[in-house]
């Protein structure tokens, strides 16, 4: 994501969070996303990562890091879909851990 910025970059990036979605669509899937990935050291979720990725520019102070998304089309896209993601894995009352 933090690489890619050609526009077919972010075309093919944008691709691969519609396909994401339709993972999280199916409840049995869920799971997946929840479990904490130990191989990079800081033992994120999939969920954690998604939410900190469409956030992150909100969070960001001034000055401190550079911006992840442009206003670009593209870049609003993605960010779309990254809370579209998300919400597909929050709208489920019975998923506590996700809450």
């Amino acid at each position: 994501m933090r690489e890619g910025y050609k526009y077919d970059d972010k075309c093919l990036r944008n691709e691969l969070a519609v396909l994401i979605n339709y993972v999280a669509t199916s409840l049995q899937s869920h799971s997946f996303f929840l479990e904490r990935d130990s191989s990079n050291g800081d033992g994120q979720t999939f969920l954690e990562f998604l939410i900190n990725q469409a956030v992150f520019d909100e969070l960001n102070q001034v000055g401190s890091k550079k911006f992840l998304l442009s206003t670009k089309d593209e870049d609003i896209e993605l960010k779309k879909l990254m809370l579209t993601g998300i919400l597909y894995l929050v709208r489920d009352s019975e998923n506590k851990q996700a809450h």
